[in-house]
Order: structure tokens, then sequence, then C-alpha cells
């Protein structure tokens, strides 16, 4: 699948994907793709980058606490109502950071902001498996990325405006994702049929969460934190870090956030559609291995030039792993308890952001930045193994999502 045609693959699919699309978009330029922009506006106004990690921590803390909520709740009463909720709270959170003034305010707003999304991913990962053909969740999944991959690229332009004029781009954000907020109340529809929700006059409830499932998807969870842990360094600790090896080159952040949103958009729909005949366990251990090597290259790479060319190798290792992690976990979800399941597995993601930029930031100021990526790299080769032997455990035990009984896996 090349650039070209993106427009009409994406017209290919219902106007449920079409908005999600563009909330994708407008999500990822208001949450994921600022994140390090994010840390340099904080660290400005507290000044003390163990304290601005420990600011920072308050969102994943708060995803925590509120994911298993989240995740229960779209179970039971739908996923429109609670994205519509997780997309208020995302939007009071904006609204938030426009208006602080104090430590406190900002600390809040990242609460908030904390809640809606651990409210959000799990329901909205959920909505797609239940409307999409198995055998196009991937290339599905990878559009998503490739639209938030778009809002990376645009990212930059939107740090500039986090440093010097910060209440425009929360301004900005607010208006983004009130009129996604909007299109999405009077565009999207219920994704789960009305006899599996709670509110339903019928009187058959939903199969249980066995014990032999919830602990599938809480290994996966574990295997998946290296992936995360390395994020959290490369959100938190990583831009502090080019700020002073290269002081000279202050939008070098910029530039390598540019190159990496490009490399994603150039190679990702191609890439999955090629890998899709490969099993699973193949593709997620390639993919741990150039994570790995990722971090190595950030560690010990000694020039610009082995920087830039690590953007290529991590944008490589998001298409093979990140897509085909979802992809799995949505097969191996129970039907009734996708919500839960997704929330489960995303957690890794908020244990690696509340721990890892306090234990980077540590371990930087006592060893130095390159153990801290060697480790990262050893956790990355390890994890890789371990999803091997996972996934040979699982591939001819899983369960159908309709009914539970165990299937082998599809492998595509």
């Amino acid at each position: 699948m090349l650039i070209y045609q993106l427009p009409s693959l994406i017209k290919s699919y219902s106007m449920t994907i079409q908005v999600r699309l563009l909330g994708e978009f407008i999500t990822c330029l208001t949450g994921s793709a600022i994140a390090p922009f994010m840390i340099l506006y904080q660290d400005q106004i507290i000044k003390n980058p163990t304290l601005t990690m420990l600011i920072i921590g308050l969102q994943p803390f708060a995803d925590i606490l509120s994911t298993l909520i989240g995740g229960n709740i779209t179970d039971r009463f739908g996923r429109k109502p609670i994205m519509m909720l997780a997309l208020s709270l995302q939007l009071f959170a904006m609204v938030g950071y426009l208006l602080a003034t104090h430590l406190w305010l900002i600390a809040i707003a990242n609460m908030i902001n904390g809640v809606g999304r651990s409210f959000y991913i799990p329901a909205s990962k959920a909505q797609i498996a239940d409307i999409v053909e198995p055998n196009r969740l991937a290339e599905v999944y990878g559009l998503l990325n490739v639209i938030a991959t778009m809002g990376v690229v645009i990212s930059p332009f939107c740090g500039l405006l986090i440093i010097h004029h910060p209440r425009l781009f929360f301004a900005l954000s607010s208006l983004g994702l009130f009129i996604y907020l909007l299109l999405f109340r009077w565009k999207v529809a219920e994704s789960i049929p009305s006899t599996h929700l709670l509110t339903s006059n019928h009187t058959k409830m939903p199969q249980p969460f066995h014990w032999w499932q919830l602990k599938n998807i809480i290994s996966y969870m574990v295997l998946a934190l290296p992936i995360s842990f390395f994020y959290a360094q490369i959100e938190s600790n990583f831009p502090l870090i080019l700020k002073q090896s290269y002081p000279k080159l202050p939008s070098l952040m910029v530039w390598l956030a540019t190159l990496h949103g490009v490399a994603v958009i150039l190679i990702q729909l191609a890439v999955v559609k090629k890998t899709a005949r490969y099993p699973s366990r193949t593709v997620i251990l390639a993919s741990y291995f150039l994570f790995g090597g990722v971090a190595l290259l950030y560690g010990y790479g000694s020039s610009l030039f082995l920087l830039f060319g690590a953007q290529f190798l991590l944008a490589t290792a998001e298409t093979l792993g990140l897509m085909r992690l979802q992809t799995t976990l949505s097969q191996i979800a129970p039907l009734h308890h996708r919500g839960r399941a997704f929330s489960i597995y995303g957690m890794h993601w908020d244990l690696s952001r509340m721990i890892g930029p306090l234990f980077g930031s540590l371990l930087i100021g006592t060893k130095g930045y390159p153990l801290l990526f060697a480790l990262v790299a050893l956790c990355l080769f390890c994890g890789g193994l371990g999803q091997t032997i996972f996934f040979k455990k699982i591939e001819a035990t899983t369960y159908h999502p309709s009914d539970d009984r165990k299937l082998p896996l599809n492998e595509t």
C-alpha cells in the first residue's frame, strides 16, 4: 500500500472509521505526539528535572487507578458513552493547561488527562475490534497509526507553540477536541450489540472472564513492559539528554521527531501488508530486537548520523511490533470482555510512564545515560524471547472470541 493510495483506502471504510481517523489525529496532537515538548515546557516552569518527572508521573499514576474501571464500564455500558466521557475529560484537561498558572494546577490537569486517556484508549481499541473483520484488523490499526504519525510530523510545530505560545496551543487543542466530540456524538454508532449491554432488557449475562484468559492477558501485558519502558525514556529523559549533549542544536529533537514520523508514514501500511503472512511470534521477536538496537544507538551512538539512522530502525520496529501486538490481543480477548482486556494490556504503558521517567532520571544522575539505554536494550532482548515462549504456549490453546472455545490462534 503506497502513501498516495491512502485517500481511497480511507473512503473504503465506514463513517465510524473515518471519524475515528480524524479523532486519532487530534488526540495524538494533544497527547503522545507532544509529550517530549510538554516535558521541556514543564521543565521551564518547574526548573527541577526530578520534580518535573514526578509531576509528569502523575498522569500515568491516574491512568493506572482508572484503567481497570474504564475497561470494565465500556464492556457494561458501551463504547460510545465511555469514549464521549473520556473526550470530555481530555477537553477539560486542555482547558486546565490553558488556565494553569501554578504547579498544582498543572498536576491536576495531568491527572485529569490521565483519567481521560485511560477511559478512551481501551474503549477505542475495543470499538475497532468490534466493527472490523479479523483479517483487516492489522490494516486498520496500521492506518490509525499512520494518521497518528502525521500528528507526530506536525508535532514539532506544536512544540514550538508550546514553548513560545503555550496558551495559543492549548486553546487550539481544546477547540480540536470539542469538534471531535461533536462529530463523534453525531456520526458514530454504538459498536456493541444491545444484548451485551448492562442497560439491555435481556436477562442473559455475559460469560465470565475466566482465570486462564486473565492470565494470558496479564502475561501479554508484562512482556510488553520493555517496549513501553523504552518509550517512557524517549518521551521524558531523552529530550533532556539531547539538550545537554547537543547544546548548539536546540531543534535536534524536532528534526528527529519529524524524520521518525515521515519514516512511519512511508513504510507503515506497506510493511504491515508484506509481513501479514508471517507468524506473530516471528514478527514480534524481530521488532523487540530492532527496538533493542535503537536503544543501544541512543545510548552509545557517537554521531548525528547514527541518531538519524536510528529513527528508521525505530519506525520499522514500531510497524512490525506495535500493530501485531494489538491485532493479536484482539484475537485472544474474549468478545464480552474486550474493553477490560485492552485496559489490562494498556497498563504496561501506564506503569512504564509512571516509574520510567523518575527511574531513568535517577540512573542518569548516578551512572550516566549509556547504562540506562543498555539496560533498556537488555530488557527488550529478554522481552522478545519471552514473547516467543508465550506465543508457543497459546498458539494451539487460545479461545474463539465469540464463544470462548479453544481454537488455534489466527496468525494473520
